[in-house]
């Protein structure tokens, strides 16, 4: 997935906030990257330890027998985990603290084409992965609360971006 994304922001169009830096990592890209892990993390711990006792039907995964089949709550991380990776890649576009991260968006059909491609295949490995995968299909709130999580990576990157570097 990553990899893909990476071919489709290597075509986005170079502009000047783009290469007005020798340093291979920015400060802001740096700032980026460690709010962004914080986010990601914090969400992914909540779900571990706490999303029985907030999102419907979801049984405690952590201590099911190894030979059980694919858990929801172990399906609802990787699934949230995935879409919090395909909508940061939205945040990766701007990586100088600019607010429109869809400018210029339709000017890249290739990042476009490869983002599409990439929740397609998110929503079938889910829904028809099964054992093969390890996982387990989601009903339409577990999926809410995925994608929730995931747009709110672009929330909180528009928080980061608030934040100045010096």
């Amino acid at each position: 997935m990553t990899i893909l994304l990476t071919f489709g922001l290597l075509n986005d169009p170079m502009n000047e906030a783009g290469i007005r830096t020798d340093l291979i990592i920015s400060k802001n890209g740096f700032k980026n990257i460690i709010c962004q892990s914080l986010y990601q993390i914090a969400v992914l711990l909540v779900i571990y330890f706490l999303a029985m006792l907030f999102i419907p039907n979801v049984k405690d995964g952590r201590m099911a027998d190894p030979d059980s089949p694919p858990s929801i709550h172990y399906t609802l991380i990787v699934n949230t985990f995935c879409l919090m990776t395909l909508f940061n890649a939205l945040n990766s576009r701007k990586v100088y603290g600019e607010r429109n991260i869809f400018q210029g968006l339709n000017k890249n059909k290739t990042f476009c084409i490869i983002w599409i491609i990439l929740f397609v295949l998110q929503v079938l490995l889910i829904l028809f992965g099964g054992d093969y995968y390890s996982t387990a299909p989601l009903n339409i709130i577990h999926w809410g609360i995925c994608i929730a999580f995931g747009v709110g990576v672009l929330i909180w990157g528009q928080i980061i971006a608030t934040i100045r570097c010096k």
